[in-house]
């Protein structure tokens, strides 16, 4: 059963929708997109890309720089839309019992998702309106980008608990939540350290509970 499944996805970046529909007709009688940028002056971000992805499996995207590996990956959390195809996320399997993940009224499985290897509570993310997405980058998907984005001014442990602080949890209760995750991350003895200390690899767990944590 998928986890995660795209299906298609094109981006094809300043056109408009008719715009952008020559320039994938272009691509499918097979112009590179360079070519295509040449003749269009529309740049291809990705074009029919088909990915699954397995609860509990790890995926390793790599390519040369301007392939479009963060453009892929960030269609999955929606900080890009495609210009065509679907995405579809298994929501349940990170649900809360106390919290709904309903996508909006208009999002609606099809019939034939466990045809297609996909569980009858996936949806299609492209479909979420923008209080269902909220709930879904809060609730079942987190990135952890290239900058930390870590507060300077605030210790490790500040920064971990912080979401938590946005979510008005006690502090005694947000810092319990951050001192187990950074034990789990191999970080519990750096908890009042501040992030300058901190190598590049330790910054990237701090920033990977900082998310996990909102």
């Amino acid at each position: 059963m998928n986890h995660i499944q795209l299906e298609n996805i094109s981006k094809i970046y300043n056109a408009n929708s008719s715009q952008a529909k020559s320039a994938l007709a272009l691509l499918a009688e097979g112009m590179d997109s360079i070519q295509v940028k040449e003749q269009t002056g529309y740049s291809v971000g990705l074009y029919d890309i088909n990915l699954s992805v397995k609860a509990g499996e790890l995926h390793c995207i790599m390519g040369l720089s301007g392939s479009g590996k963060s453009t892929l990956i960030r269609h999955i959390n929606r900080l890009i839309d495609p210009t065509s195809g679907k995405i579809w996320v298994d929501t349940s399997i990170n649900a809360k019992p106390s919290i709904s993940t309903k996508p909006s009224t208009n999002a609606k499985p099809s019939a034939d998702l466990l045809e297609n290897g996909r569980s009858s509570s996936a949806i299609n993310i492209l479909e979420l309106n923008d209080k269902a997405l909220q709930h879904y980058r809060q609730q079942t998907i987190s990135m952890v980008f290239q900058h930390f984005g870590l507060v300077p001014h605030m210790t490790v442990l500040q920064n971990v608990a912080y979401g938590l602080r946005v979510r008005k949890m006690s502090i005694k209760e947000r810092h319990e939540v951050a001192r187990h995750w950074l034990n789990e991350v191999g970080l519990a003895n750096l908890e009042k350290s501040y992030p300058d200390e901190l190598s590049g690899g330790m910054q990237q767990r701090v920033g990977w509970r900082v998310l996990g944590n909102r």
